[in-house]
């Protein structure tokens, strides 16, 4: 299935999960999309933290903005208790975006013929705060 027809189909089953447009706040250039997507890996139903930057803005601290925003959203606004990010094998900056951000690396798998690890985020919420996700 190709991106566009996999985004189609988490704005119609997922609601609020899929990715959104970055766009740069003084040029109004598009420069990347990110956001919390519905994933089935290793036969289980996981939200992944997901962010794709153009080369042209790597480097310049998006990636790791648009993380941020996303880990707070999943944190403190729809309370998720486990979320993820896969980064391929090699991805340095990536890799260190997701351990800036509190997660930690579980496992790595194959993805689409490619190496993938795969960091995770727990929360644990106090049951009288949330209903959490």
């Amino acid at each position: 299935m190709h991106l566009i027809e996999r985004m189609i189909e988490q704005y119609q089953n997922f609601g609020d999960y899929g990715l959104h447009k970055l766009i740069h706040r003084q040029t109004g250039d598009f420069i990347g999309h990110a956001g919390l997507v519905a994933q089935v890996i290793d036969d289980t139903f996981e939200i992944e933290l997901g962010y794709w930057i153009k080369r042209a803005y790597w480097g310049q601290g998006y990636g790791f903005e648009a993380a941020q925003a996303l880990a707070a959203y999943a944190d403190e606004e729809i309370w998720l208790h486990r979320y993820i990010s896969a980064i391929q094998v090699g991805n340095e900056a990536s890799k260190r975006i997701a351990l800036k951000n509190g997660m930690q690396l579980e496992k790595i798998i194959e993805m689409d013929g490619k190496m993938v690890e795969i960091y995770v985020k727990l929360n644990s919420f106090e049951e009288d705060e949330t209903e959490a996700l």
